[in-house]
């Protein structure tokens, strides 16, 4: 089992307050008061339907060990107080606590309005084929690439607390490569920060999503961040040419090298062409 001390934690998180003693170890880290185990840090997260801060008092119950809050809480336990968002900051305190795995692994990033789940299949056939170990994270689930799953049932991009530590299992048992499908929520709630993408791709972004990110141009940055992080580390980013929307935030990769594609024959470095669909499949 993994374990950290908190001064460490803290210093992961810029402009973070630490209260409390620096040495106090943690054992896990969590953000369900239900699932605090004794030696947790207990995250405290604002949701649009619940407030983890109000649930501080449950998880010391529980047995935390400490506290990652926005706001310095009225109580005698040791806590970092994040200057900002403390999603954004359990992100930085998950890499840092799972020693940063992605750092160990080749890490793909599949985003789009449609098509995530069924590009991040073929990548895995694909590289399944080519020898490779493979981890995905996403709608069918968590493989860790030895045949170890898990099945969360709910979030396509879980928490960043436990992508980091999915990750890491990857890289424990042997994995080479993880597919991960990148919602535009995962991304703007910074559930994918820290995350070392060398590769992404873009099927399209339509209208949709719209009830949380209330505007076109709020989604579609959302997705693009996806593309910076590739750009970051002078990756690939693999982009639909067909596709307004997604050709529409491609000034994101700029610093990555670019591959277009196309299934309607409009020029492009990759297309599709003499398509046939029959029952067996498409060729």
């Amino acid at each position: 089992m993994r374990s950290s001390m908190l001064g460490s934690l803290a210093v992961a998180v810029p402009r973070a307050r630490l209260i409390g003693d620096a040495g106090t170890v943690v054992s896990d880290i969590v953000y369900h008061s239900r699932r605090v185990t004794p030696g947790a840090l207990f995250a405290a997260l604002r949701g649009s339907d619940f407030d983890g801060h109000d649930f501080v008092a449950a998880a010391v119950e529980q047995g935390a060990a400490a506290l990652l809050v926005e706001e310095e809480q009225a109580i005698d336990m040791p806590q970092i107080v994040a200057q900002g968002s403390s999603r954004a900051a359990l992100a930085q305190v998950a890499c840092e606590f799972e020693g940063h795995p992605s750092r160990e692994l080749t890490v793909i990033g599949v985003t789009g309005t449609d098509g995530k789940t069924t590009t991040t299949a073929m990548l895995r056939t694909i590289l399944v084929a080519a020898g490779y170990q493979i981890g995905t994270i996403g709608t069918v689930g968590i493989e860790i690439g030895d045949g170890t799953r898990h099945d969360l049932g709910h979030q396509t991009t879980p928490e960043s607390n436990l992508v980091q530590r999915f990750l890491r299992e990857m890289a424990e048992a042997g994995t080479t490569h993880a597919v991960i499908e990148a919602t535009s929520h995962g991304l703007a709630t910074h559930r994918l920060d820290g995350v070392r993408f060398r590769a992404g791709g873009l099927t399209n972004i339509t209208r949709e999503h719209l009830e949380f990110h209330k505007t076109i141009e709020n989604y579609r940055r959302a997705k693009a961040i996806l593309l910076g992080r590739v750009a970051e580390e002078r990756g690939v980013v693999v982009i639909n040419n067909d596709d307004d929307g997604a050709r529409s935030v491609e000034s994101h990769a700029k610093r990555a090298r670019i591959v277009l594609y196309s299934g309607s024959g409009e020029a492009a470095d990759l297309r599709a062409t003499a398509i046939r669909a029959e029952r067996t499949g498409l060729s």
